[in-house]
């Protein structure tokens, strides 16, 4: 790795590290939608209800997000936790509306906290409930000062206990005996929010209907607020966090551009390489030329004739009038104690001659 893609490397990840910082930090739009989310840091969350039930109450508060259908353990042992919801309006299929009026007839006990209740709910508890105020009406830029509720107009008053008033005539929490258990409905969810425990307002107590919540054990349920989001895959909680959404873009872009930058197939220059030298021509070059300064004529002489037989052993097609001639050659220069030199240059060439244009 080269010191520029090195360089490039660190360049990329201190990008993606920048934005995730500004991204955490980045402050959460306000709003005033009731969304009742357990770790909510929006106003109408309920994150400080649970941090008080876990860190001041002690309780043991397990979070699920299931219907209630499908909550099985509650099945079972109604008396071993109680059950938690929140929410604007409590909707219920039949099978889930059926199981949680089975866990109350059987012991268990429930804290309901909503504005109104579903039809075949409502029928089967006795309990009608009316609006008062709405939110659209109350909402400014930055606070609240009276915030919504509704009252309790129709209930058991044989099984029921008043446990909070927001004036004379508006009850708006009731304890009710159902079968050996209990529900404990409210209908001012609103006054359980960040907003309502936080700035203290004193339109309801809402104090006193958090001593209301069962004590114990406590199964918290999210199954049924009102923006409740389905859990599709594994990757839904990388992206449902805006700052780990921006990192997982950030690294999707980085291995794109170092595809496109990396990704090609690398070509170097290739240097050019001399051919390697004929040392063994330069050697006989060598060697002949001190044979011939040395007028050894007739040594040079069985030297081409080697040659020649060597060359004859080797190659075909030879054409048969050169090579006659220059066996005549041979015949008659070896019988000789000396050689001239324009005989032997007369014998090179024929040598070459043959060399050349020698195949037929």
């Amino acid at each position: 790795m080269t010191r520029r893609e090195r360089l490039v490397i660190i360049a990329v990840a201190a990008l993606t590290g920048i934005v995730i910082l500004l991204q955490v930090n980045k402050p959460e739009p306000r709003t005033w939608l009731q969304r009742f989310e357990r770790d909510g840091r929006q106003p109408f969350d309920v994150s400080v209800l649970q941090m008080y039930l876990k860190d001041v109450r002690n309780q043991e508060v397990d979070l699920v997000d299931s219907s209630f259908y499908e909550l099985g353990s509650l099945h079972r042992q109604p008396t071993a936790s109680s059950w938690i919801t929140i929410t604007s309006w409590l909707e219920m299929d039949s099978l889930s509306r059926h199981a949680f009026l089975s866990y109350l007839q059987n012991g268990g006990t429930a804290f309901v906290a909503a504005t109104e209740l579903d039809a075949d709910l409502a029928d089967s508890l006795g309990i009608e409930t009316e609006d008062i105020v709405s939110i659209s009406d109350l909402v400014s830029t930055d606070t609240i000062d009276h915030l919504p509720y509704a009252r309790i107009i129709a209930y058991d008053t044989a099984q029921c206990t008043v446990l909070a008033r927001a004036d004379d005539t508006s009850i708006v929490c009731i304890r009710q005996h159902v079968g050996r258990g209990a529900l404990v409905f409210c209908s001012a969810p609103v006054h359980l929010t960040n907003y309502a425990l936080l700035y203290g307002l004193r339109q309801i107590p809402s104090w006193s209907i958090i001593h209301a919540i069962p004590r114990g054990r406590i199964a918290f349920d999210t199954q049924y607020t009102p923006y409740h989001e389905e859990h599709i895959g594994p990757l839904h909680m990388l992206i449902a966090h805006p700052a780990l959404r921006w990192a997982y873009w950030l690294c999707g872009i980085s291995a794109v551009l170092g595809v496109l930058v990396y990704g090609r197939r690398r070509q170097r220059a290739i240097p050019v390489i001399e051919p390697p030298k004929n040392a063994s021509k330069e050697f006989a070059l060598t060697v002949s030329s001190l044979y011939f300064n040395a007028h050894n004529n007739a040594d040079l002489v069985k030297k081409l004739e080697r040659l020649f037989i060597d060359h004859c052993k080797t190659t075909r097609g030879i054409d048969p009038d050169v090579k006659q001639n220059l066996t005549s050659m041979f015949d008659t220069l070896r019988e000789r104690q000396t050689v001239s030199d324009p005989e032997l240059l007369a014998l090179h060439h024929h040598m070459t001659t043959l060399l050349a244009t020698g195949r037929t």
